[in-house]
């Protein structure tokens, strides 16, 4: 094919934007599509630092039009695989297990409760905010096997009241 001369890149796209749009309308069967996909490639050429097209526009847009669908193609692929994972993840729990849930979160809480403050200070910092046994040490001002012990102390009487 012929190379022609243009006098801004604006005039050469121009040139081809019905020739490119079908293109991309015969691929994907939607117009709005093949358009907003035109004039991505438009936007990103009309970026580049140079102020001349590529010396082959026509090949330039034809190859961007085949990355612009891959890309379109891949995008869709992505969403449906999401969109299939959050319906599967979408399981009705049966009531009975939401009650027997909550009331094992509220003994949970009961027994946090009855803690000494300090031994409920260290359980929370530490399984709540993640906050390390030494850095809980250095906070409080005691020994790292404090610290440990308490841990200890904590999670065997929480696990003591939550199964009874």
């Amino acid at each position: 094919m012929k190379q022609v001369a243009f006098e801004s890149p604006t005039d050469a796209i121009e040139t081809y934007r019905s020739e490119v749009e079908r293109y991309l309308e015969n691929e994907l069967g939607c117009t709005e599509t093949a358009r907003d996909l035109f004039q991505a490639i438009v936007e990103s050429l009309l970026r580049r630092n140079s102020d001349a097209p590529p010396s082959n526009l026509r090949a330039y847009l034809y190859q961007a039009a085949r990355n612009s669908l891959k890309n379109h193609h891949r995008g869709l692929a992505v969403r449906a695989r999401i969109r299939s994972r959050s319906d599967a993840d979408d399981v009705s729990i049966p009531l009975e297990q939401v009650i027997e849930g909550e009331q094992s979160l509220a003994l949970l809480y009961k027994a946090i409760s009855e803690l000494p403050l300090l031994t409920r200070q260290i359980l929370i910092m530490h399984r709540v905010h993640g906050v390390s046994q030494k850095d809980i040490a250095t906070h409080f001002g005691v020994h790292l096997s404090t610290v440990e012990k308490r841990l200890k102390q904590a999670l065997s009487y929480c696990l003591h009241k939550s199964e009874h």
